[in-house]
């Protein structure tokens, strides 16, 4: 019935060393591809594993972004306007400021406190700060009164007298904020000019 084993095993005898070069062929050839296989599996992991860390990199860029614009519409904005700023023949002595602080954030501006400095020059004429810390609420203003001593006719501040002053406060999320200006002296006056404004 099975008449082809006998000739094919004749034939598988009196061939095999060819057919050993034929099959060992065959197993080098398998044994690249499953190589080249397995180094395209191992670029595509390397590959996809920077794909997710570039995805992961821009999700936490993103998140930042809306942390930013989020206390950025949540936090207290802090304006310093001088209302009044008057000074004697001795400016070191004779003078009265007055400073407006208004909150037009959305949030109280807590833990504030004010520094007010006159100069001439390098000259520190005037450092007054607040001691106590205190609270203003969105919309709300304070005004902030510091004077010198006695009576004293208004005369026009020397040229280059400069007011610095600077309101220091936090946000309902802690973090910590501040606004300084710069107003510089320009007689005949009374006129001060805005030399400086900065609110972080």
């Amino acid at each position: 019935m099975l008449t082809w084993l006998p000739i094919a095993w004749k034939w598988l005898g009196d061939n095999k060393d060819p057919l050993g070069v034929v099959l060992a062929a065959i197993g080098v050839a398998v044994a690249a591809g499953y190589v080249v296989l397995t180094f395209r599996l191992a670029n595509a992991a390397r590959e996809q594993a920077r794909l997710t860390e570039d995805i992961a990199r821009e999700t936490r860029h993103q998140a930042e972004i809306g942390r930013q614009a989020f206390e950025a519409g949540h936090r207290p904005y802090m304006e310093l306007v001088p209302e009044d700023a008057n000074f004697g023949g001795d400016p070191q002595k004779q003078y009265a400021l007055v400073y407006s602080i208004e909150n037009h954030g959305s949030v109280p501006a807590i833990d504030l406190r004010w520094t007010i400095v006159v100069r001439l020059g390098a000259e520190i004429l005037i450092q007054r700060e607040s001691e106590v810390a205190r609270i203003l609420f969105p919309g709300k203003d304070r005004n902030v009164r510091i004077t010198g001593t006695g009576a004293f006719a208004v005369e026009d501040p020397p040229r280059g007298l400069l007011l610095e002053a600077r309101v220091d406060y936090r946000g309902a999320s802690g973090r910590d904020y501040f606004t300084v200006v710069h107003h510089e002296a320009e007689p005949p006056a009374p006129f001060w000019r805005l030399t400086h404004h900065e609110l972080a």
